[in-house]
């Protein structure tokens, strides 16, 4: 909470300035989070309507220093591009590393021993205040914190997890809670400013792509099995990620166009800010209706943790033929539905 409230504080210094966002801004904190994420569904919910047509992001921070060892990120994937950007501008909280960047993908090869090209990127599942706006809404969402190399640091829903104990042991002049700082207003002001919104359909697509192939690779017994077509489906992603290089292009040259009214900018935006709304189902998942995201929801078996194709995982594992050709039919028409969405856009260029 202290990190939320230090950047309202300075963004609200700005606001004095005379400076305005070209967007609205709004900071909140839940109440009743523990016993159920009761104040960010509430919230959602009663303002479902506006958040649909004009919620751009959701940034989430909870426990922003919950450890001083690495950085954990999960996210929508059309915004990692923004994160990895954010990260190379903010400082490191510890050397040798320079920037965020470096100390996010520098500490995997230290802890885990793993060589990332890139830093990883969690997909994005439950148990925090994202759950309604992604979930219900299809609100593009990141989560971020430090943390410890272990998972949780051991005073978490304690008595002992106490501004005390933080200041003397968990993060004692308050760095790691500075620099998430940093790294959360340059998100927050990039989201909020930017002519055209920072969000990637080129990320999101190819991702869906590497998505598509594993979950086609991991499950070759069931899939045969059943008789399963994922033939379409291969070949409708496809068409989303040559159309979404497309529409990348498309954006990229927007700088040089001439566009006086501003519909074109428009026409962008509106693209890029409901491509994960394209993703909802509204009857929602079998046997999960308040999770109607078709391509990211909790994992069945652990909400904590992000799945893909969350519905056609479900059904293949309670082994259900019918009902996982049905998800998988589900997924095909909202790939249909983007695809044609964006190529919408391309046949005016």
């Amino acid at each position: 909470m202290s990190t939320i409230l230090e950047i309202s504080r300075a963004i609200g210094m700005q606001l004095k300035t005379g400076w305005r966002p070209r967007r609205t801004i709004i900071f909140g904190s839940w109440d009743a989070e523990e016993p159920g994420i009761m104040g960010s569904y509430e919230f959602a919910e009663d303002f479902m309507t506006a958040l649909k047509h004009k919620a751009v992001a959701y940034i989430n921070m909870d426990s922003a220093a919950g450890g001083t060892q690495m950085l954990r990120m999960k996210s929508t994937p059309n915004l990692n591009s923004l994160l990895y950007d954010a990260a190379k501008k903010t400082k490191s909280p510890k050397s040798p590393y320079k920037s965020m960047y470096e100390f996010w993908i520098g500490t995997e090869k230290e802890y885990n021993d793993i060589d990332y090209k890139l830093p990883p990127i969690q997909l994005i599942g439950s148990g925090s205040d994202y759950t309604a706006f992604l979930n219900e809404i299809g609100v593009s969402c990141v989560d971020f914190a430090y943390k410890t190399d272990y998972g949780t640091y051991p005073v978490y829903h304690t008595q002992y997890d106490t501004y005390k104990w933080l200041s003397t042991f968990g993060d004692v002049d308050f760095t790691y809670h500075k620099y998430l700082g940093d790294f959360a207003a340059r998100t927050i002001l990039s989201l909020a400013n930017d002519e055209i919104l920072p969000l990637s359909a080129v990320d999101y697509a190819n991702k869906i792509q590497d998505l598509t192939l594993s979950l086609i690779k991991n499950n070759p017994q069931k899939i045969s099995e059943f008789n399963l077509d994922t033939t379409g489906m291969k070949t409708l992603v496809g068409e989303f990620v040559a159309a979404a290089t497309k529409f990348g292009a498309h954006v990229s040259s927007y700088k040089n166009a001439t566009d006086e009214s501003g519909l074109k900018l428009r026409n962008i935006n509106d693209k890029l800010m409901w491509m994960d709304r394209q993703f909802i189902h509204e009857a929602g998942l079998p046997g999960r209706p308040s999770f109607r995201h078709l391509i990211f929801a909790p994992s069945s078996t652990d909400t904590y943790a992000g799945s893909a194709f969350p519905g056609i995982g479900d059904e293949l594992k309670k082994g259900n033929r019918t009902s996982t050709q049905k998800q998988i039919g589900l997924v095909n028409s909202k790939l249909e539905a983007v695809t044609r969405s964006i190529n919408s856009e391309l046949s005016l260029v």
